[in-house]
């Protein structure tokens, strides 16, 4: 009964938080300041752009490519493990690593999207809240909220 619980309990505070994310790539009408939160971005820990799956990024670009029109910055996330210098880096690295890739290989406007790793800084779950999950599954479902990649309208 506790697990069910609290896996309801993950399940309400995931479909808060990403409704708080305000927007998906079927939306049509995007203001400044929305938070469209990229779906499905297999990408390599390394971060490296050949790390980049190309299939995975096909959403992406087709959702660039119908707004062309907006502005973007690419916000790339990680979760609080590690130090915080190191999830920086890597946040920022992955987040390079997809913009070379949409503008060298998928010809998105350079002008259209800038990218910024913000690490740790902005945890969708406290780690006070993970460290109250029963189980090593649980714990990593609420690190996996906090690992995120979203879309901010400029």
């Amino acid at each position: 009964m506790k697990r069910f619980l609290f896996l309801f309990l993950i399940s309400i505070i995931s479909t808060t938080l990403f409704s708080q994310t305000n927007k998906t790539f079927s939306d049509s009408n995007f203001n400044k300041g929305d938070i469209i939160r990229v779906p499905n971005l297999d990408i390599e820990l390394l971060n490296r752009e050949k790390d980049v799956k190309n299939d995975s990024l096909e959403a992406l670009v087709d959702f660039l490519q119908k707004h062309s029109n907006l502005k973007f910055e690419l916000a790339c996330h990680t979760d609080s493990r590690g130090n915080l210098a190191g999830n920086q880096q890597s946040s920022q690295y992955r987040a390079d690593g997809i913009l070379k890739y949409l503008i060298k290989y998928k010809n998105i406007n350079p002008d259209m999207i800038t990218a910024k790793g913000y690490g740790e800084t902005k945890l969708l779950i406290q780690d006070p809240v993970i460290a109250n999950a029963k189980t090593k599954e649980e714990k990593e479902k609420l690190h996996l909220i906090n690992r995120r990649i979203e879309l901010i309208v400029k």
